[in-house]
């Protein structure tokens, strides 16, 4: 069996048995650009008016085991994170180069769960399934994927990942039966830390899937219960009452995305997205 390399946005089997195939696609939709990556099907190419064109060369060294990827902000690196580590390719008009360099050993253990970058494009966050850490990575063209620092999570279940776009801080939304945790972040030195505000479920619900607004002065969360949507406003690291609910919604989400003009929210389930 040809191994594969897994996107973020493509996701994996929900838990539960739903198939999130669509709904994750909806915040690769709004970045414009296709990444999932197979050696198999081999399906990153460019695209023309009304098909695709020649497919861009591979990446220099394909890992042997399922991975989430995620673009650097510029599209100019594809990190691919791993149990074992995390590799990063560079992407130009031509394709894909060799990997830059890489630990090797990111004590990571465990298949990934979640990865995200970090809007200035020079941390990887990523959580493991099975492990209650969240692993930050740097990352530099000259120096390629540092070593990681580690944050322990109150849960190992985590389904999501959210940078704000200042990128001082970080959202962790849990499948477990707990509030999301936000943290602070200092990109000098990796460390991160539980904010003394956080944003306040309406009951004892999921929060799984989180977004901030593209200005950044609102977090959403899909909810398990009724509303199904949250949103708190968001200022200089604290968080304010939540905002008025939807007046509809559906269960069980599987996504969430911000429109970039971050007047609409977008979330679906297993079947279909409003």
């Amino acid at each position: 069996r040809a191994p594969r390399v897994r996107t973020a946005a493509a996701g994996r089997r929900a838990r539960g048995g739903k198939r999130p195939g669509l709904a994750k696609a909806i915040a690769t939709g709004l970045g414009g650009r296709i990444d999932r990556l197979t050696q198999a099907t081999e399906v990153l190419g460019t695209v023309a008016a009304d098909s695709f064109g020649s497919k861009y060369s591979n990446p220099g060294t394909l890992v042997a085991e399922k991975a989430l990827s995620v673009w650097s902000p510029d599209g100019a690196t594809l990190f691919a994170a791993t149990r074992g580590t995390v590799l990063a390719y560079p992407f130009t008009a031509a394709g894909f180069g060799a990997p830059y360099a890489s630990p090797a050993v990111s004590n990571v253990g465990a298949r990934v769960e979640a990865a995200a970058c970090r809007p200035q494009g020079d941390w990887v966050a990523v959580a493991a399934q099975t492990t209650a850490t969240l692993r930050f990575y740097p990352f530099s063209t000259a120096s390629g994927v540092g070593a990681p620092t580690a944050l322990t999570l109150p849960d190992s279940d985590v389904e999501s990942l959210a940078w704000h776009p200042s990128g001082l801080y970080v959202a962790v939304g849990f499948g477990a039966n707990i509030a999301p945790a936000v943290y602070a972040f200092d990109p000098s030195t990796g460390v991160a830390t539980l904010l003394a505000s956080q944003p306040v479920r309406p009951s004892a619900s999921p929060c799984a899937y989180l977004a901030w607004s593209p200005a950044g002065t609102t977090l959403f969360s899909s909810f398990n219960a009724s509303p199904y949507i949250l949103a708190w406003p968001f200022a200089a690291g604290v968080f304010g009452a939540k905002y008025n609910d939807p007046t509809a919604g559906n269960s069980n989400a599987t996504a969430i995305a911000v429109h970039p003009s971050g007047s609409h929210v977008f979330i679906a389930n297993s079947t279909t997205f409003y």
